[in-house]
């Protein structure tokens, strides 16, 4: 497994101590730690860029598929094939709690940057929400069950919406009710990943059939739009020079720059 450096995408370096796969990376909020989340059923945190070990956070009894930081950084909730989600003490791993809803390995994680929420897909199309109060987790009546197998969820900066890929596209949910203020269709084909970019307007779609759409989520209009060689899996917003980093199904990186800003209309209705 290799990580690139966002500034420069030629610039690469292999993770030590992972001989399998990895399904699940995460970067803090300083910069200074890595967390992953791999086959061989470990949540490792290494230091930043350096890539030292700093220490084994958790093992689970099957594949490891996801980690996020809390937006505290003071601890990691991750996620595993068994459907075991925990959150976990960087200082010294304990378990501080488990969330508990899912019957199917959970493929996704989402943190509310407010730290209130967590949301959670699975590869049976379910999307569980909890209410976070310290150590006590309260699953809400929500659940959703239209989700792609294996799809990426994501709140928005300020924690007011939550994307989600479905198999009709991709359904923006409201902070609190939950309920979709906007429906993002491309096509016939279903969402893969959302990743937001920057702000609460524009949102980055990835398709099955490898199209990418650029939607401003106020208004839900399309801001631009292009069709890449394959599928992408995944993206990630450089905020420092305003441009996506996206990986594909065959492991290679590509960019999309020049994105372009949104403009509050005032006098819209």
């Amino acid at each position: 497994q290799r990580l690139v450096d966002l500034e420069d995408l030629e610039t690469t370096k292999d993770l030590p101590l992972h001989d399998e796969g990895v399904f699940g990376l995460a970067l803090n909020k300083q910069g200074t730690l890595v967390a992953t989340a791999c086959r061989d059923h470990y949540i490792r945190l290494f230091e930043f860029p350096s890539y030292k070990l700093k220490c084994v956070l958790s093992r689970f009894e099957t594949a490891a598929r996801a980690v996020t930081f809390h937006p505290d950084q003071k601890s990691v909730v991750c996620a595993a094939n068994d459907a075991t989600i925990r959150l976990i003490s960087i200082s010294d791993q304990t378990i501080l709690g488990n969330f508990k809803g899912h019957s199917s390995s959970v493929v996704s994680l989402a943190l509310d940057p407010l730290g209130k929420y967590l949301a959670a897909s699975a590869c049976d199309g379910t999307l569980r929400i909890w209410e976070m109060n310290g150590n006590d987790f309260k699953l809400l009546e929500y659940q959703k069950t239209n989700l792609p197998e294996f799809s990426r969820i994501s709140f928005s900066p300020s924690g007011s919406l939550l994307a989600v890929p479905t198999t009709y596209g991709i359904s923006v949910l409201a902070r609190e009710n939950w309920e979709e203020q906007q429906e993002l269709k491309e096509g016939r084909s279903f969402g893969v990943f959302a990743c937001w970019c920057g702000d609460d307007a524009r949102l980055l779609v990835g398709y099955e059939d490898g199209s990418l759409v650029l939607w401003n989520c106020r208004y839900g209009e399309l801001i631009d739009k292009m069709k890449h060689r394959t599928k992408v899996m995944d993206a990630v917003w450089n905020d420092k020079k305003s441009f996506l980093v996206m990986v594909d199904q065959d492991g290679q990186i590509s960019s999309w720059e020049n994105i372009p800003k949104v403009q509050i209309q005032l006098n819209r209705s």
